[in-house]
């Protein structure tokens, strides 16, 4: 993550010399203006140029966790160097001489330079990261598969405690914990006409992943709540609070619901996420594959993939093209993503996910951030990303406290 402005400019256009690719006039004047600004400035543009610098840099960064690192740089780029994971981090790097410009662009691909600049212009941060941890007397860590059942006799079970099997007979349903840990639901006999609703709820620090009886696959995220029928009869309903991404099953005959607040949306087979916190001040609904038609107080749009529909504060529909897919479905694939995303915007997302109490001092500090943070991180490493962006705080305990 890196906050919009001089800080990705600066960034960008050093990565840019390091590739020996020229610079226009208007671009050097802005490096040069930069340079000037302080001595460290122009010893890190130096340092850039020094490639023992660089390599020390970027093993730094991948050290935090070479595996995932170095996975994301093969599929990134197809390099198929050997790699000895019993060996040190040098390894990491190709033997040949060739090889380091295509690597260094693997890193930039992955987001080490283009979607995180602060590794050279905020190198320094990377050697401070015990400041943070300093500050936390015990480090938290990310949320996790963490969630409840609430089952339509109002008994509840703690999903994280139990083990995978039979965990409910629900009328001629059974109810079952996963090897993969997420829920489904299997009817005995079709024909059973009760209808009994259960209700999934995730905790802060929580997600979990349900499979509905006509085949639905729902991913839950963090704060949030489905209600539905264990079974379906005539048609296929269900009510979210929060946030979920939806594959939903196809049936003609049955166009799958999904009740918002006072909105509906109404699909026939698709891929779609939704976003309905009530700490955000717009209800998002977006379309990945299929069609749907989004209604609310008597006002429907009908929605293509790549299309968003926006609702804002309970007002009219609007729909957003070629809306960002990456970003709406990034926290099911493990990231948080920042597309000029405010500061309270981003803290807001840190709450829900580390179950955090976040307050301000003063003003919001104004930022814009735009990257992505991997959600297996503990708190120290995100607020260290933080920091790196001229983001002051204070922690105790699970409150952080932004500081002007």
């Amino acid at each position: 993550m890196v906050e919009m402005g001089k800080a990705e400019t600066i960034a960008q256009l050093l990565y840019k010399i390091h590739c020996e690719e020229p610079l226009t006039k208007e671009e050097q004047e802005v490096l040069s203006a930069w340079q000037r600004l302080s001595s460290e400035h122009e010893t890190m543009y130096h340092n850039l140029l020094d490639e023992t610098v660089v390599l020390e840099d970027l093993l730094t960064f991948i050290s935090l966790d070479t595996d995932r690192s170095w996975a994301k740089i093969v599929a990134a780029t197809g390099f198929s160097g050997d790699r000895n994971p019993n060996l040190p981090h040098e390894n990491l790097i190709p033997p040949e001489k060739r090889y380091w410009k295509k690597w260094l662009a693997a890193a930039a691909l992955v987001g080490i330079i283009g979607a995180g600049a602060w590794l050279w212009v905020n190198r320094h941060a990377w050697r401070s990261t015990n400041n943070v941890q300093q500050q936390i007397a015990k480090d938290i860590a990310p949320g996790g598969n963490k969630a409840v059942l609430t089952l339509a006799n109002g008994s509840r079970i703690i999903l994280t405690s139990i083990g995978k099997g039979t965990i409910a007979h629900q009328g001629n349903v059974i109810v079952s914990k996963m090897d993969s840990g997420r829920l489904a639901y299997k009817a005995l006999d079709l024909s059973h006409n009760e209808i009994l609703y259960n209700t999934l709820t995730t905790p802060k620090a929580g997600q979990f992943q349900l499979v509905l009886p006509d085949g639905t696959k729902v991913w839950l995220n963090n704060a949030s709540s489905l209600r539905y029928p264990v079974m379906f009869g005539g048609g296929r309903e269900v009510t979210l609070d929060g946030e979920a991404y939806f594959e939903a099953a196809k049936d003609p005959s049955k166009p799958f619901k999904v009740k918002v607040n006072q909105m509906i949306i109404e699909v026939l087979g698709t891929s779609f996420n939704i976003s309905a916190y009530t700490d955000e001040t717009t209800i998002k609904t977006t379309l990945l594959s299929g069609s749907i038609r989004v209604s609310h107080s008597g006002q429907s749009v009908n929605l293509q993939p790549g299309e968003q529909a926006l609702l804002t504060n309970g007002m009219e529909l609007t729909i957003k093209s070629n809306a960002n897919l990456d970003a709406a479905v990034a926290w099911k694939n493990g990231l948080f993503t920042f597309d000029k995303a405010n500061l309270s915007a981003v803290m807001r997302q840190l709450a829900r996910w580390y179950d955090l109490d976040v307050r301000y001092k003063g003003n919001i500090p104004s930022r814009e951030f735009v990257g992505y943070i991997e959600r297996d991180l503990n708190l120290s490493q995100v607020l260290e990303i933080l920091k790196v962006n001229n983001v002051h705080f204070k922690v105790e305990g699970r409150t952080v406290t932004i500081l002007p």
